[in-house]
């Protein structure tokens, strides 16, 4: 599978999303991410399953990281890390 079209269609229709939201998105997808037999439409269900709850349960000003890269055993893997950071004031 090319990875980094497929996932960079997904990542730009959710950051129009986000964007809407005032919600800041970030990718890590690096070029040599290893090859898997996935089929397109479980691969496309997963980063919109992701994409679109971290983008429902993110506060405004928020950010949403989508990370690609290998794990231990060589198997392509994907992260998603929301949060907004807070700034605690002095009283």
């Amino acid at each position: 599978m090319i990875w980094i079209p497929f996932v960079q269609e997904y990542f730009d229709i959710f950051a129009a999303k986000a964007e809407m939201r005032q919600i800041a998105v970030h990718k890590d997808v690096p070029l040599d991410l290893p090859f898997a037999q996935v089929e397109e439409r479980h691969l496309g269900q997963l980063l919109t399953n992701l994409l679109g709850n971290a983008i429902a349960y993110t506060p405004a000003g928020g950010h949403i990281w989508l990370k690609a890269g290998a794990d231990f055993s060589g198997a392509a893997r994907f992260d998603l890390v929301s949060g907004f950071r807070y700034r605690l004031g002095h009283s």
